[in-house]
């Protein structure tokens, strides 16, 4: 499989969770974390310039991001020192304060904005769509199909995939054993009538990742040992090629393996669909059939994906991998975000 060197590379730091370009394409904004939130906070970079600006999250890593349709402030979902409960955020990229906008009695790890109204994706609770304030802030643009955030708004639905439960054992520890692990569960959520449903999937453990087409109802989910279905007729989409096992081979996998489908986006065009593995793997699809893949040069595992509104640019958000025991990585650059011309 043929390597590909990112044309800029911007540093992060702590982990580039999360991505989401403004709506004139001039500046990625760039949600950064750690397990202990101590490397927290939003970087903007100025396109193409490259110039950053960081705005510290006090103990807040962040998951999600979505600028309002003004592009002026940021939505934030968050998690707290050891993935404890977190309030979202609205940040203001331009005075650089980042404010909360509801404190939460769970861990957030999602975000969307469907029909005027923003939810945070919320992990451990029976229902898992957190309404949040939003009021006086504009958030009617559709783009979400252009960065992961985890969930999807589809008709007058919010789907997102469940994590791990009670029966998969400590969802950091699952790599290894992804096949014996039991089938995953779409959680969908009623706009009109507030139920929740539980639907069965044929993914094994955990769904990682979910993006919606820009037109139409049709969403794909990403799943653990990299296979793609596509909904809502559950159809095996593709697998994820694997990666180079012997690259990896020091590599620490606990809560994904190498061949997890870990971030998912379409292209401002809405024909092509990107998915990006923690092996590094990127793969494209146009109409949905795979017309080629790649692997991102150099040792990291991604974990977050966002495409340019306006022209062909793809950035990905990756991570400094976890070492094996007695194992010491060398050479290698720490956790940034590598952009591509596609």
């Amino acid at each position: 499989m043929v390597s590909v060197t990112p044309q800029h590379v911007i540093d992060t730091g702590g982990t580039p969770y999360a991505l989401c370009f403004a709506p004139d394409g001039r500046r990625l904004a760039i949600g950064v974390g750690d397990w202990y939130a101590y490397d927290s906070g939003l970087i903007v970079a100025a396109l193409p310039s490259l110039e950053t600006r960081e705005i510290p999250t006090r103990g807040c890593s962040l998951s999600a991001l979505r600028f309002d349709d003004a592009g002026a402030r940021v939505f934030a979902s968050a998690w707290g020192a050891g993935r404890s409960p977190s309030p979202a955020l609205v940040i203001d990229t331009v005075g650089g304060a980042a404010h909360k906008l509801v404190a939460t009695a769970s861990v957030g790890t999602g975000l969307c904005a469907h029909r005027g109204q923003l939810f945070v994706r919320s992990a451990g609770v029976a229902n898992p769509f957190l309404p949040i304030s939003s009021e006086g802030l504009r958030i009617a643009r559709r783009d979400s199909h252009l960065y992961h955030s985890r969930v999807v708004g589809v008709g007058d639905a919010l789907i997102t995939g469940a994590d791990a439960g009670p029966e998969s054992g400590d969802w950091r520890s699952i790599a290894g054993r992804e096949r014996s692990l039991p089938r995953a569960r779409l959680v969908t959520r009623s706009l009109a009538t507030g139920a929740i449903e539980r639907v069965e999937t044929p993914h094994l453990g955990r769904i990682c990742s979910i993006a919606k087409a820009p037109a139409g109802d049709a969403y794909v989910t990403g799943g653990l040992l990299g296979e793609l279905y596509l909904w809502p007729e559950g159809r095996l989409l593709d697998t994820v090629p694997t990666a180079d096992e012997r690259r990896l081979a020091g590599v620490q996998w606990l809560s994904f393996g190498p061949q997890s489908v870990v971030a998912l986006c379409f292209d401002h065009t809405g024909a092509r669909l990107f998915a990006v593995s923690a092996g590094g793997v990127v793969v494209e699809y146009h109409d949905l059939a795979r017309v080629r893949s790649w692997r991102i040069e150099g040792l990291g595992s991604p974990r977050s994906i966002a495409a340019h509104p306006r022209r062909s640019l793809l950035a990905i958000g990756v991570k400094r991998p976890s070492p094996r025991p007695h194992v010491e990585f060398r050479s290698m650059r720490p956790s940034h975000v590598a952009l591509f011309e596609t």
